[in-house]
Formats: C-alpha cells, sequence, structure tokens
C-alpha cells in the first residue's frame, strides 16, 4: 500500500510539519529498550547510509564484482574500480 498525502489540503505545510517534528522528537527523547542504544525513527538508518555512501562510496560484498564480471566483459562495460581509502 501507497499512501499519499498532501498537507496543504488539510491542516497545512506548517501544521504538519511542526505536528510531525513534535512526534519525532517524542520518539527520540523515548527511553530505549534494555539492550539497545536509543529509539530510532523508521528510514533513519537508511537515511544515514544514503549520506555515507555518497560520501564515502558503495561497499560491494568480496563476491559482488567477480559475479558481475563477465557480463560486463559481454557487454563491453568497466567494472568500477576501488575508491582509495582513507
Amino acid at each position: 500500500m501507497v499512501q499519499v498525502l498532501a498537507p496543504a489540503l488539510f491542516a497545512g505545510e506548517e501544521a504538519f510539519r511542526r505536528q510531525t517534528g513534535h512526534l519525532a522528537n517524542a520518539v527520540r527523547s523515548s527511553a530505549p529498550r534494555p539492550g539497545c542504544e536509543r529509539v530510532r525513527l523508521p528510514g533513519e538508518t537508511g537515511l544515514r547510509k544514503r549520506r555515507e555512501q555518497l560520501e564515502h562510496g558503495v561497499e560491494l560484498h568480496a563476491t559482488i564484482l567477480p559475479a558481475l564480471r563477465p557480463w560486463a566483459e559481454k557487454a563491453g562495460l568497466p567494472l568500477p574500480q576501488a575508491l582509495a581509502s582513507g
């Protein structure tokens, strides 16, 4: 299911941002369950990983490039080169 809302058609965008901001702050300030460092919002980890990968590149499992090599050669495409670490 995909649900799309237009906040401007309801209480307005400013009210939507204020209320969702309040909810996000309430979630983040909640006590985490035992064994967890903190309470996270849905999508938070994915957004953090996206920022890291845009800055540092995407780390691939060691088996991925070798598996793609025959297909890249067949298509005449170069494989991506590793970024210098550090």
